[in-house]
C-alpha cells in the first residue's frame, strides 16, 4: 500500500525539518504553501513560503522552493483567500 502523501497546490503546509524532531513550534519550521508538485521527482514539491519578518509577504518574490514531502504537513497559518491571492 502506497502511503505517500499527495498534495495540491494551494494546500497550506508547514516544512518541519527533520532536526524540528516534529516540534511545530521549533524556530526553524516555515509556513506556506504548494506552487506545484515536481513532474520529474514527485517526491518534491515546489512551495512557496511566507516571510517571517514581513507579515503577508512571501520569503522569495519570484521563485518557489523545492521541498521534500517528508518535511511537510498540512497546516492552516492563515485565510485561504491569502493564498489565493498570491497564487492569482
Amino acid at each position: 500500500m502506497n502511503n505517500e502523501k499527495i498534495f495540491k497546490r494551494g494546500d497550506q503546509i508547514a516544512y518541519v525539518p527533520e532536526h524540528a524532531n516534529g516540534d511545530m513550534s521549533h524556530p526553524d519550521v516555515d509556513f506556506g504553501f504548494v506552487w506545484r508538485r515536481n513532474e520529474y521527482d514527485g517526491s518534491l514539491y515546489f512551495c512557496r513560503y511566507w516571510s517571517k519578518f514581513q507579515d503577508g509577504e512571501l520569503r522569495t518574490k519570484a521563485n518557489s522552493e523545492s521541498t521534500h514531502v517528508r518535511d511537510l504537513r498540512l497546516h492552516w497559518s492563515v485565510p485561504q483567500r491569502n493564498v489565493d491571492k498570491k497564487i492569482r
